[in-house]
This record gives C-alpha cells, structure tokens and sequence, in this order.
C-alpha cells in the first residue's frame, strides 16, 4: 500500500528560530566548545594563581580550574573568556563550583577580538548571580536571555570571592545556546 506520497515533502516549517513546531521555545542546547576556547582574562594582572582553563570545560569533573588573588582581598576582578568560534545566541551558563557563594558578573561581545579591559564599551553587560553556588552541590544555572542575541566571546568576571578566602575553583562550566 502507497500513501499516495510522491516521497517529497511539501510541508513547510513554519516555527520561528529556537522554537519547535508548537511555538514554545525549544530546550537550550549545549554548544560545542573547542581545545582552547576557554582562557584567563585577567586584564589587571590580580590573579596570583591561575590553573588551566580547560580544565573548567573537560568533562571531568574531578578536575577544576582555579584562580586565586592576594590575599585578604575583598574583589577578584579576573576570570574565564569563552570564544564561541562565531556568533551564536547563548540563553544559559552552567557551572559547578568546590567555592560555592563568590559573585560573577556575565559579559558578551560580538566582536571577533576579545576587548581589553572589562569597561570597555565592546563588552555587552548581561547577568549578575550572588552566591554562586551555594545550593545544589556547587551546581548553578544563570539564564542569560533568550538567545536572540548573537555574541561571540562570553565573559565570567569573578567579582567577590567566597567567605572562606580569595579563591575560586569551577570544575565544569557549559553554555547552551
């Protein structure tokens, strides 16, 4: 028995970008990072120790990148770039943390170079998140927006060390887009 398909299909995909076919916008996807899209931006030389970045993006989650600042400090001021190789829209950041409740304050440019200097005006201001964290066993999710926005570098500017000290280790970070 035939359908009386001629084995094209003529239906249309009506749904916008990053929606299905309902309407509803579809789950964020993890986007595919590179050997070396992550690195330190420490654009006012304040870390006094830094680990490999990658560390922070290799799916392991018993190794962790960390960064720690002078002693007795009260603000980080450094943190990770993430290149996204091109411009994609980015709805959510994940991470897991071992110094759960630092402050971080989330960037984006759409520039192909990374800006020198967090002010500078390239940068886009997107999230800020307290105490990240501090609830589900160091996991956080920080919704960034809903992805209309294409950027192609993604800032985490540390901003607040935890309590316990001027340190912090992130053992995995993902962006969904």
């Amino acid at each position: 028995g035939t359908s009386g398909s001629s084995g094209t299909d003529t239906s249309k995909d009506t749904s916008k970008d990053g929606e299905t076919g309902t309407g509803k916008p579809a789950a964020p996807e993890p986007i595919e990072l590179g050997a070396d899209a992550v690195s330190v931006y420490d654009p006012y030389p304040r870390a006094t120790e830094t680990g490999a970045p990658v560390d922070a993006y290799d799916g392991d989650p018993e190794t962790a990148w960390d960064v720690k600042v002078a002693d007795g400090s009260q603000q980080m001021g450094v943190g990770l770039v993430v290149d996204l190789g091109s411009k994609r829209g980015v709805r959510v950041l994940e991470l897991t943390t071992g110094t759960p409740g630092f402050r971080t304050e989330v960037y984006a440019t759409d520039s192909s170079e990374v800006p020198p200097d967090v002010l500078d005006t390239r940068w886009a201001h997107v999230k800020d998140a307290s105490d990240v964290g501090s609830g589900d066993k160091g996991k956080e999710r920080i919704v960034l927006g809903g992805g209309s926005t294409k950027y192609r570098h993604v800032l985490i500017w540390l901003t607040t060390p935890p309590k316990d000290g001027p340190s912090v280790e992130i053992s995995e970070l993902s962006l969904l887009g």
